[in-house]
């Protein structure tokens, strides 16, 4: 008797060690899983930063554009009045000056703007 006793506890020894194996190769596939998606994941969130960093400094040099395209028409502004004080206009400052003189109509002022 103790024979066919021992003998189902000697196949289930080999059965349990596979059991045993394949569970541990089910733990290391999901910790490689989750490496994978936490490594996807900060590319992803760097990918963001990134990105949000580029629209920023694209606010940014829109903003110095904005201004640097104001100060070169302010610029021309005062060329142009200072050759109309000294008597050597060109053309465009006499538009310049006729355009200040009878100044512009309300839809004139919207279209420029």
């Amino acid at each position: 008797k103790k024979k066919d006793e021992q003998a189902p506890k000697l196949e289930e020894a080999p059965k349990s060690r596979a059991k045993l194996l394949e569970r541990t190769f089910d733990e290391i596939e999901k910790v490689r899983k989750r490496r994978k998606d936490r490594e996807l994941y900060f590319e992803e969130m760097e990918r963001i930063k990134a990105e949000e960093s580029r629209m920023k400094e694209m606010e940014n040099y829109d903003e110095w554009a904005r201004k640097e395209e104001e100060f070169h028409l302010q610029q021309q502004r005062q060329r142009s009045a200072i050759r109309l004080v000294e008597g050597r206009e060109k053309p465009i400052d006499v538009l310049a000056k006729n355009l200040l003189l009878f100044g512009l109509s309300e839809s004139e002022k919207t279209n420029r703007a």
